[in-house]
């Protein structure tokens, strides 16, 4: 292989896993953004402080019924079966305006039980014939993921730097040809470039599957 081509190959593949990285930083960024100011807006609505340790998971829903009625059934379902994917809930107080509980496990950042004790609220209030049900859960905070996955661009970007100098420096100006042909171990970058994408990822999962969960616990009970 001669010089030129073993050039460009390094600047294509380097080129190619900026893109990458640029992706990786953007898809990070957004859902640091995103979990943040899920926390702060969870917050706000139900006037607590923002937690600083797990995650707060604020929705609402109107549904048919009673806020009394409501009130029992959601206790007697909660008492019944729990709140997956947390598991058995301990009721703490309950009536026609609120329910406060607190589970006994908790999901982990990869969606397996971490056993860490989560609070809960939920609030009746009337709205005609219907009742709006406002809801706050504490979730995993993802906050060691994000880290994991920022520390993971750091290292991207340093390889992307590092590994095109190396290449230049040792392997295109190489007086081999067969040394030259290894300029294609630029693509080895690319094991540090993915794990951004995986850690925002696995982040945002715990919130999402509680949030379907409770969201469908919430519109079922005039049903149940």
């Amino acid at each position: 292989m001669d010089t030129n081509a073993a050039a460009w190959i390094v600047i294509g593949l380097t080129s190619v896993g900026a893109l990458i990285w640029l992706a990786g930083l953007a898809f990070l960024w957004r859902t640091t953004r995103d979990i943040r100011e899920r926390d702060r807006s969870s917050a706000m609505r139900f006037e607590v402080e923002e937690p600083s340790g797990p995650g707060l998971l604020a929705g609402e829903a109107e549904v048919d019924g009673r806020p009394d009625d409501l009130s029992e059934k959601l206790a007697a379902t909660l008492a019944r079966d729990g709140l997956p994917p947390f598991g058995p809930v301990r009721i703490l107080s309950c009536d026609s305006r609120r329910l406060d509980l607190e589970t006994t496990g908790s999901v982990g950042s990869a969606g397996g039980i971490d056993g860490k004790v989560r609070r809960g609220q939920f609030r009746f209030t009337t709205v005609g014939s219907r009742t709006r049900i406002d809801y706050a859960i504490e979730v995993p905070s993802g906050r060691v993921l994000l880290g994991i996955g920022w520390l993971f661009v750091v290292l991207g970007l340093a390889a992307l730097i590092g590994g095109c100098w190396l290449m230049f420096a040792f392997v295109v100006s190489s007086p081999n040809p067969s040394a030259r042909s290894q300029a294609f171990q630029m693509f080895q970058a690319v094991h540090l470039l993915w794990p951004p994408f995986l850690f925002a990822t696995l982040a945002r999962q715990p919130a999402r599957m509680i949030e379907a969960r409770v969201s469908a616990l919430v519109h079922n009970l005039p049903y149940s």
